[in-house]
């Protein structure tokens, strides 16, 4: 077994994940059945420790992530910014996702990132709850604000008695 890993670049998007791992590059939905196609792609390189490395996407990536961590693949979610820097420091100026990708993955071999450990089930759905919470309280910001814009008295009248002051 290899002591150093081969590392994966996945590039995260809604619908797909682009991945670069050595010199192969391909593309996965965002999905179970391209998560069997992923296991798939990663067969030739079994005996060998697969590290894959990713960017937190906005969520986009918890899927992905809770996929590897079931199989026991070691992932690392990474801020974007980092990753961004890394690309500067290389001068590679372009992005589109298959690039980003082969980014990824030598930013994981130069740096050779500590896995992201999976979360206990009740901080995951804590964490959902508040970031939940969170956008309510952005809305209701909103809406007073558009409230205190609204000259229609009856329509005023409405929306204070839905209680949103």
């Amino acid at each position: 077994m290899s002591t150093s890993p081969v590392y994966l670049g996945a590039d995260v998007s809604k619908a797909t994940i682009d991945c670069r791992i050595a010199d192969q590059a391909f593309s996965i939905s965002n999905d179970k059945a391209g998560f069997t196609k992923f296991d798939a792609r990663l067969r030739p390189f079994a005996g060998q420790t697969i590290h894959v490395v990713c960017e937190a996407t906005g969520g986009y990536q918890k899927k992905l992530v809770a996929h590897l961590h079931a199989q026991q693949v070691a992932v690392s979610v990474m801020n974007p910014r980092q990753v961004r820097d890394f690309a500067r420091s290389r001068n590679i100026l372009a992005k589109t996702d298959a690039i980003d990708a082969r980014v990824l993955a030598d930013f994981g071999s130069a740096n050779t990132p500590a896995p992201t450990q999976p979360l206990p089930a009740h901080i995951e759905r804590l964490a959902a709850i508040l970031s939940c919470r969170d956008h309510l309280v952005a809305q209701r910001a909103v809406e007073k604000t558009r409230l205190a814009q609204i000259e229609d008295a009856w329509l005023c009248a409405k929306l204070n008695a839905s209680s949103i002051s």
